[in-house]
């Protein structure tokens, strides 16, 4: 693929939002990442065949990646939607399909119900262990949640990084990485709208009443997932030897079972 990255100003932010494009057809692929990470979480969809022809963007987050951290921005997950709907108004094609994972999963969901109300252009909203309930926010958020600003930029973030280079997990591995292009406070905002958007119960609501096609994807490797029993009639995909970064985990896998998903 021959990918232009961009940087563009979000006048919701008040800050320059940076994101990967590809030109294809009319149907354009909308990849949202989890919390500390940014658009390299999906750098294997460049490469795979099965998303040769279609319109991709990757987009960093505001605070993560290359875009800009402003400091009066809130980071919670409703005004990150509202960046990236900001930013898809800049594009015109009539299907979007929006693949979001873990605390973008939320992100996810809030831009879903905010493209609907504008028109009929959601084609279809897929979670890849997104945040929905909360049970999915995992230790690092729900510990996050105690700390002070100050604690956490000067002692916790440092552990975070140096334990997750220890990892010898290749995703938490890849997070790590990521984790260097994090703004802390983007990081611990993030981490307290998390918390309070999970424990709502509002995620999963506004998941189901989506009309578009709804899909959730988790790795086989990701032991009891509470949500896959809260889900209802919303169809379930499982990709193996993959956990929670289900896309850097397994990319080939995961590429297939995305593919189908939007295919159908």
């Amino acid at each position: 693929m021959n990918m232009e990255t961009v940087h563009r100003m979000i006048g919701v932010a008040r800050g320059n939002m940076c994101y990967q494009f590809e030109e294809g057809n009319d149907d354009l692929l909308f990849l949202i990442h989890g919390i500390g990470c940014n658009k390299d979480s999906f750098k294997s969809i460049w490469d795979a065949e099965e998303f040769e022809g279609m319109s991709v963007i990757a987009v960093d987050l505001m605070g993560y990646g290359e875009s800009d951290a402003p400091e009066e921005f809130s980071y919670d997950m409703k005004d990150q939607a509202a960046c990236c709907l900001e930013l898809l108004k800049e594009f015109k094609h009539s299907k979007v399909h929006i693949v979001a994972h873990s605390m973008g999963g939320a992100v996810g969901v809030l831009l879903a119900e905010m493209l609907e109300l504008e028109g009929d252009r959601l084609s279809t909203l897929v979670s890849v262990e997104g945040n929905l309930i909360a049970e999915d926010c995992g230790l690092i958020s729900r510990k996050i949640i105690g700390m002070s600003f100050e604690y956490f930029r000067n002692r916790h973030y440092a552990y975070l990084k140096r334990s997750s280079k220890n990892s010898k997990d290749i995703g938490v591995l890849e997070w790590s990485r990521e984790l260097e292009q994090a703004s802390p406070r983007a990081f611990y905002n993030t981490a307290l709208a998390l918390v309070k958007w999970s424990d709502s119960g509002e995620l999963i609501a506004k998941f189901k009443n989506i009309n578009a096609t709804k899909y959730y994807i988790y790795g086989a490797k990701t032991d009891g997932l509470e949500v896959l029993q809260r889900l209802g009639a919303i169809e379930t995909k499982c990709v193996e030897g993959a956990g929670h970064f289900v896309m850097i985990e397994n990319p080939l896998a995961f590429a297939v079972v995305l593919a189908r998903i939007i295919n159908k």
